[in-house]
């Protein structure tokens, strides 16, 4: 019975720890201040967010070159060199994948500037989503439960219109993520499962 209890309190530690936002804005202490004005792909910004949390940031342009990443106001985009391109936006080939140096468990993502006509393919190891603005919320947000192992890459790729037309392309601008403990943490919380078991049990008597 002692495993039992031990292992229910392990669960709740694991699966429900409180997911914590990255903000890809340029609103106060922001991962996408560390990302803003970011030249070279597949560098290592650490998250502003989460203490001892580090983003790889790999992108890229079909057919042109990108010249930096571009935080600013409510989103996260990227500056390139194709042609009618919204600096601050993610316009049709134009990608970003991003990983964590830790297991993280993804809940949400929420982009900005995000309207009819704009659409965004988001791939995980086997997994591939197509969204358009009918599947997000009222709010821009799409909600998953995944859990992505360190150095994996969630890749965001823009299907939909480019060009800095009156509505131009759309922007990232949040990410829900927890950090899945690591077994050393959680045998601590294992055996402090066992004493508050041993102790309310011994005060049941």
């Amino acid at each position: 019975m002692k495993w039992v209890h031990v292992a229910i309190i392990m669960g709740v530690c694991t699966f429900y720890a409180e997911a914590t936002p990255i903000v890809f804005t340029t609103t106060g202490i922001s991962t996408g201040n560390n990302l803003d004005n970011l030249g070279t792909s597949g560098s290592q910004v650490p998250v502003a967010e989460i203490s001892g949390l580090n983003l790889t940031a790999t992108f890229g342009a079909l057919g042109g070159t990108v010249d930096y990443l571009n935080a600013i106001g409510d989103q996260l985009g990227v500056n390139s060199d194709l042609v009618d391109e919204g600096t601050s936006y993610f316009d049709t080939g134009e990608w970003l994948a991003v990983s964590f140096d830790k297991d993280v468990n993804v809940t949400r993502f929420k982009f900005a500037s995000f309207t009819v006509g704009d659409s965004v393919e988001i791939t995980w190891n086997t997994t591939i989503l197509t969204l358009g603005d009918s599947d997000l919320t009222s709010v821009n947000e799409y909600f998953v439960d995944w859990d992505v192992r360190a150095l994996d890459t969630i890749r965001f790729d823009a299907l939909g219109k480019s060009a800095a037309t009156s509505e131009g392309g759309f922007g990232i601008e949040e990410i829900d993520l927890s950090v899945v403990p690591e077994p050393a943490t959680m045998a601590m919380f294992g055996i402090g499962g066992v004493i508050a078991f041993l102790i309310r049990r011994s005060a049941c008597k």
